[in-house]
């Protein structure tokens, strides 16, 4: 539910140093432009699609990274997104439950928050408090960096390949 983030955007908006930065050419991005400019939201950059090393160093510049899950698949699958946004140690605002494969990863090893049963005034408390409160911030990057290491590829290759040579 991409239009919560405009919601969001739009609660945040008298901050301007928070701002909203959506790329891509998915079934959404009309709907998502129009509520943009009927509201006269500010602060959200709508980008076209990135080629992949300009996708990177925008991910680079960013505190907070959206996930959203695909709703035809939210129990068997994780965007790629998200290990991209674990390498490079950004908290995630999943826009998913707690019960899917994304939430329960999310939840379990405390790399973020799972939106989808929360209203707009919690999640927009979450981000000025991520913004505001820097040992919370760090807390969350300290979870990611320790996730990230635990499934670097060096432990990956650790694990699978005593499995595949037995």
């Amino acid at each position: 539910n991409l239009e919560k983030i405009i919601d969001i955007a739009d609660s945040l908006s008298p901050c301007l140093d928070i701002k909203f930065i959506m790329a891509g050419e998915g079934y959404k991005k009309e709907l998502i432009s129009n509520m943009v400019n009927q509201r006269g939201i500010k602060n959200v950059l709508l980008l076209s699609y990135l080629e992949k090393e300009y996708y990177i160093d925008a991910l680079r510049s960013i505190h907070l990274g959206v996930v959203a899950e695909a709703s035809n698949a939210p129990n068997i699958s994780v965007p790629s997104k998200t290990y991209n946004l674990i390498g490079l140690s950004v908290p995630i605002l999943n826009i998913g439950g707690d019960d899917t494969e994304l939430g329960l990863l999310i939840k379990t090893n405390q790399l973020g928050i799972n939106c989808l049963n929360m209203d707009i005034d919690s999640i927009r408390e979450f981000i000025l408090k991520l913004k505001n409160n820097s040992l919370y911030y760090n807390e969350y990057i300290s979870n990611i960096s320790k996730f990230a290491h635990v499934i670097s590829r060096s432990n990956i290759d650790y694990i699978v390949l005593p499995i595949i040579n037995s």
